[in-house]
């Protein structure tokens, strides 16, 4: 996991998912990577990028970013580039947007072909799925899927052209595979087949000091997954690995 978040492993013009149950770490690792952009710990150019954070369920916590921010300096793998960035220089590249409703955020995902420029690294939607869970009766599913069809179409167009990551978060469901369930995205089998990447996260038993014990494993929507599963924390200085 620190490989991946702190080596500059993350794919850049990409659409990755971070899919998982409620307290499986899906906002934690968003914002982790949000602070990383913005203190030049994202790409290999090691310039501090803008971040659009796009908050769906107005929980977000200000004082987290700050936090996160804050324990980049004791990090064994940041440059000292990194390292030297401040805080307020950190905070003030991610810019956070709090949609209300589904349609405001249709709307600004297509406002932002007005903010987004190439100081924009990342793009982040947190979470995708709780506007759309709720709001739709089950005869509009397909109005739905047209919805949010044109929504990540939008999201990949960004990506590729301003040369971007876009990170979304979404929740899980469950179908039945051969009478047995499977766990899958929510929203439907075609938004499971829309993103580049995908981190599935889950929990397990606490561990001996009473610590529950988080996993992540990452699949290409276009191939087969890797079979290992990597474990993590959350801890008050950001995501780490579990040796």
């Amino acid at each position: 996991m620190d490989e991946m978040f702190f080596k500059k492993c993350i794919p850049i013009e990409s659409v990755i998912e971070i899919c998982g149950p409620p307290g499986a770490g899906k906002s934690q690792i968003a914002m982790q990577l949000a602070v990383n952009a913005a203190a030049g710990c994202f790409s290999n150019s090691n310039e501090p990028k803008n971040v659009i954070y796009i908050e769906t369920e107005h929980s977000l916590m200000n004082l987290r970013f700050h936090q996160l921010a804050n324990h980049l300096h004791d990090h064994p793998y940041l440059s000292n580039q990194c390292k030297d960035q401040s805080i307020s220089s950190i905070l003030d590249r991610i810019h956070i947007y709090q949609p209300f409703e589904d349609l405001q955020l249709v709307g600004l995902i297509h406002h932002l072909s007005k903010i987004v420029d190439d100081k924009v690294g990342l793009i982040v939607l947190d979470s995708v799925s709780f506007p759309f869970r709720a709001c739709w009766m089950q005869s509009e599913m397909p109005q739905r899927t047209t919805v949010l069809s044109s929504l990540i179409q939008k999201l990949h167009d960004f990506a590729s052209t301003f040369h971007l990551t876009v990170l979304i978060t979404n929740q899980i469901a469950y179908k039945m595979v051969n009478r047995m369930p499977q766990v899958v995205p929510s929203l439907g089998s075609v938004w499971e087949h829309s993103v580049s990447h995908r981190l599935m996260l889950s929990y397990d038993k606490k561990d001996d000091e009473g610590k529950t014990i988080r996993f992540a494993k990452l699949t290409l929507t276009s191939g087969p997954g890797i079979d290992k599963k990597v474990s993590y924390q959350v801890v008050n200085a950001g995501v780490r690995s579990l040796l």
